[in-house]
């Protein structure tokens, strides 16, 4: 990395007057991320030496990132966790929109879907049309499986952002942004895809380098007043923001509680497909708080609208 114009405050940082941190790497996938380079404007993290967009699409294109290949059961059966947060997610919307009306959704990352099958289940949401942006093509492929014999939503998928047609009440990007290099454009791009009057949600991990082993493949290390900036500078508006999740200092590394708690963790994943879905979904929330606010919480949730 060197000198180069940050991508949420485009300010000019040069490599030589900034101290980085080492990048947090310990996973399945190999990463070719070094180190984390501090934004003096906006202080935002950086991930070093920086990929190119065709690199970090390749990772999600060839299936790497969700290990795709090897099935494509998306059932929430068999990721209590990951529906769990979602349901987090789509309870928080709720509040901000019109019970009973149809909504159109465009869910951006869509991975499992499980935003969607959230709000298709939820008494809070009438959904009428579910889309989704998801690079990897097993995925795609898959989803498209799970909501072909819903004769009564509309459902699209697309590659990428710059694809999708239509308008839409709800645009979606839950743990997107911190997975890109042009976080601004690609939020300006989806803004022009909402109706008027219609909302985005953004949710991403906050400065999860502090508490994690492993944060790849993320390029981007959010802060809520960063985020917030990032926000302003897409020419969008904040309607609600808040932090969720366990306190990232009761995450740090080599505490008893974390280690035991991982490791109930672990225990109940493995055995996922005998436990009751209720407890599995119960047990994830309580894991990891999902729809507690917390200031000091491991993710930064908002709802924005056009200015």
């Amino acid at each position: 990395m060197n000198n180069t114009i940050c991508p949420v405050c485009n300010f000019s940082i040069q490599k030589e007057r900034v101290v980085p941190i080492v990048y947090p790497k310990k996973g399945r996938l190999k990463s070719s991320f070094e180190l984390v380079y501090f934004c003096p404007g906006c202080h935002v993290g950086i991930a070093a030496p920086t990929l190119s967009d065709d690199q970090i699409d390749q990772l999600y294109i060839d299936g790497d990132y969700w290990n795709s290949q090897k099935g494509q059961d998306l059932s929430p059966h068999m990721f209590p966790g990951q529906y769990a947060m979602a349901e987090c997610r789509i309870c928080f919307l709720e509040k901000f929109t019109h019970k009973g009306k149809p909504i159109s959704i465009l869910d951006v990352g869509a991975g499992h879907g499980f935003l969607g099958e959230s709000a298709y289940i939820s008494s809070g949401f009438c959904l009428g049309k579910y889309a989704v942006v998801e690079k990897d093509r097993h995925y795609r492929e898959a989803l498209t499986n799970v909501w072909k014999d819903r004769s009564k939503i509309e459902f699209k998928a697309w590659e990428d952002v710059k694809d999708a047609t239509g308008n839409f009440d709800l645009i979606i990007f839950s743990h997107v942004l911190e997975h890109v290099n042009s976080p601004k454009s690609m939020l300006q791009q989806a803004a022009a895809l909402l109706n008027e009057g219609g909302l985005l949600l953004v949710d991403v991990p906050h400065q999860d380098y502090i508490f994690k082993e492993d944060v790849f493949p993320h390029v981007l290390f959010y802060s809520p007043s960063n985020l917030r900036t990032l926000i302003e500078k897409s020419d969008l508006k904040v309607v609600a923001m808040e932090c969720f999740g366990r306190s990232r200092k009761q995450l740090s590394h080599g505490s008893i509680s974390v280690t035991l708690r991982k490791n109930l963790e672990q225990f109940v994943y493995k055995l996922r497909s005998i436990l009751p879905p209720k407890f599995t979904k119960r047990f994830f929330l309580w894991y990891f708080r999902g729809d507690k606010p917390n200031t000091d919480g491991v993710w930064i949730r908002a709802v924005l609208k056009k200015v």
